[in-house]
């Protein structure tokens, strides 16, 4: 995400934070942890959040949801949005089946519905149903892979590339993506076009 938008605005100040080391974040550590008025209010005007997605994930098959802690993690971003007050803000994760996908949790019943496309009409072999909530619509939709609007890999072979799981997908012969820092990164070219419109 950090490099797209450098691409998009190459003069922007971006500050980061994550648990992961491997992410060479500006702060190495949990939100949870993090001590945000270190930032006065008003300091950012664009805010990215990815909370989680784990417990949400459809993608979970084996194992309790800890849903409760996962919700807590997604109201702690609501109250940094609610701090920061940016201009624009942006809440990502894949979208999940009810009940537990995000989109049906009571955390986020407050908030505008969310913008709906898969990770494959934007450059990956993997579908990846993602929700965005944000303050700052694009001017075009963003695009779901459907039989109406079938992404590449499908008109082209029937089936997506891989699945966005570790594992083989149960019934399909197409591989998984390996660990989850395979399909961390947000494609480019969805970043591009959520960050087309974004005024200053």
């Amino acid at each position: 995400m950090e490099k797209a938008f450098r691409e998009k605005y190459p003069d922007a100040e971006c500050v980061t934070v994550d648990s992961d080391p491997r992410w060479d974040a500006t702060h190495v550590e949990s939100t949870q942890e993090w001590d945000e008025k270190q930032y006065p209010r008003g300091y950012f005007d664009v805010f990215w959040a990815r909370p989680p997605c784990t417990e949400y994930s459809s993608a979970k098959t084996t194992g309790v949801r800890k849903l409760v802690a996962a919700d807590a993690c997604v109201k702690r971003t609501l109250n940094l949005l609610s701090w920061f007050r940016p201009r624009h803000w942006f809440i990502e994760n894949p979208r999940g089946h009810a009940p537990c996908g995000l989109q049906n949790r009571a955390v986020m019943s407050q908030m505008p519905p969310p913008l709906e496309c898969c990770y494959c009409h934007y450059g990956t072999g993997y579908k990846k149903p993602t929700n965005i909530w944000t303050s700052s619509p694009p001017a075009r939709p963003l695009r779901c892979c459907t039989t109406q609007d079938p992404c590449y890999a499908m008109r082209r072979y029937g089936q997506h590339l891989w699945s966005s799981q570790q594992g083989t997908s149960r019934g399909f012969s197409k591989k998984g993506s390996g660990t989850g820092a395979a399909v961390y990164p947000i494609p480019a070219q969805l970043m591009y076009e959520l960050f087309e419109g974004l005024l200053f």
